[in-house]
This record gives C-alpha cells, structure tokens and sequence, in this order.
C-alpha cells in the first residue's frame, strides 16, 4: 500500500477519477461523499482497500465523524488530504442573493478551512501533502462568474500562507489551478432561488436575463469540448507522488488564453469585454421597430 488519502468531493468529476486512480495504484483511498447513493457508486467503483466516507464540507458533525474513522483506521496518519469539494454559481454579482453568496464561500472557502484544520495533524503525522483543487478564475474574473472566482481567490491566498507554515513540519502544500474540464458541474445551472432581480430596474433585469441565458449556452459549449476530468487527477497524482512537488498546477486546454487575458491592463481588457457582450446582446434582444407608422 502506498499510504491513505482523503478526496472531499468524490461522488463524480475530478475528485471520482482521481479516487479510481489511486486506488488502482494501490493506495487507501477515503472517497468523500454526501449521499448514500453516492457512497454505494463509490463502493463499486474501488476496491476492497478505499472506502466511502460520508463528508459534507460544511458539516461539522461530519468532518468531525471523518476525522475519527480516518485516524482510527490509518493509525493517526495520512498521506494525503485532497481539499477538491467546490460549487460553482454563474449570474451578475447584483443579481445573486446573500444567500448564495455565502453558500458558494462556505464550500469552496470555509470547506477547505475546516476540513484541513480537521486532517491537518495527521497529514503532519505522516510528513504528507495537502492539495487543494483551485481555479483558473483564481487569477481571472470573467463577467458573471465574480463571486466565483472571489472564492477562488480567497483560496489561493490561504494555500500560500499555509503551504509557507507547514513546510517546517514537513507538509508540501500544492495549489491545482485547472480550466473547464468534462464534469457535471457544466450542466448544473445557477438555480432560480439563487438569483433575485426583484429590485433591479427593468431594462436591467432583461439585459441580464439575456447575458445568462448566452452565459448558460457557452457553458454547456465548453463543457462538451473540455477535456476528461483524468487529465487533472493525473495532475493531482503528481502533486502527491513528486519527491519536489510544485507549489501550483496549472491545467487544461483553455488556461493560457486565460492568463494571457488576464495580464491584459484594464484600460485594454474592459473595452474589449464590453464590446463582445454589447454586440453579443444586441444579436440577442428583441427587435426593435425600425419603420414608423403612418401619420
């Protein structure tokens, strides 16, 4: 055996096709999962050796009941702590409710906090890695993925703090950054509760309602041309098996347009934005009257 990870996340996407891989590696995977269903998918997906353990990030309880059954089964210590559990809420930042905002940092931002400060002392135990699977929107905001990509910040800043804390105790710390990879997450659309226009003034509301709705087809679009979620597990794989691991990983097919953008000053990158979504927009709105009537 080549030691016990954890893997938040793990029902489906990058964090299911990284629990195969190591497991077929030969490695004692905890599959973190937030159904029963979930957990009877898992089970049949691995072997005899790896598990599914029942983990919602933003549960106490149960990051608490998995902490106890890790270390009771691995002796107090673990290889790996894969922090991959992540949401993801597409709209304007006016038009999210407070609601959803705090729900889209408290899995993506608190999640990785408490479940790291949960494992963390036994991932010291063994001198092993924390991997956290970030973002490409960590370093770039695309309009209508704002909050988003706020909490893919956030956790960039606090895997570089804690990446510099823990290389005393022997605990390597690495940030995965990927791009649009062939997950669920594409075809999981920013539910209506979520959203509130109530407030917004007409013309508003309808040039956002069309903006989503273009947001929503060019989702679906990257998500059927992305590249299988493999690609970034085996990346993931890397960063925990590496005698030098790097501090961050970038992957994916669409990250250097991505960054090439992002170093672009505002001056340059905002026009250049406004007119793509003007013109984008005006193919997409009503059509106005252009003759007049009769006097």
């Amino acid at each position: 055996m080549k030691g016990s990870v954890l893997i938040t996340g793990a029902s489906s996407g990058i964090g299911l096709a990284l629990a195969k891989r190591l497991d077929a590696e030969g490695w004692r995977v905890f599959a973190g999962v937030r159904s029963n269903d979930d957990a009877a998918c898992v089970r049949a997906s691995l072997s005899s050796l790896s598990e599914p353990v029942m983990l919602d990030v933003t549960d106490s309880e149960q990051i608490e009941a998995a902490r106890a059954l890790v270390a009771a089964r691995t002796g107090g210590r673990l290889e790996g702590l894969v922090n991959n559990a992540g949401i993801v809420y597409h709209a304007p930042v006016e038009s999210l409710t407070v609601q959803a905002v705090r729900r889209q940092f408290e899995v993506n931002v608190v999640g990785v906090f408490a479940v790291t400060k949960a494992f963390l002392p036994l991932v010291r135990a063994a001198r092993g890695r924390v991997i956290v699977v970030g973002s490409i929107s960590g370093r770039v905001a695309w309009p209508f993925n704002g909050v988003y990509a706020a909490s893919k910040h956030a956790v960039r800043a606090m895997v570089e703090s804690l990446r510099l804390e823990q290389r005393g105790f022997g605990v390597r710390v690495s940030l995965i950054e990927p791009g649009a990879f062939a997950t669920s997450i594409w075809q999981k659309k920013t539910p209506p509760e979520c959203l509130d226009t109530a407030r917004t003034e007409a013309h508003v509301a309808l040039r956002y309602g069309i903006a989503q709705r273009i947001v929503e087809r060019a989702m679906d679009v990257i998500g059927a041309r992305a590249p299988a979620p493999e690609r970034c597990a085996a990346i993931i794989c890397r960063a925990l098996t590496a005698r030098s691991p790097r501090a961050r990983y970038t992957v994916g097919d669409d990250i250097w347009l991505q960054l090439a953008f992002s170093q672009l000053p505002p001056p340059a990158k905002d026009p250049l934005i406004a007119f793509s979504m003007d013109r984008v927009l005006r193919e997409q709105s009503p059509k106005r009257a252009t003759s007049r009537e009769p006097v």
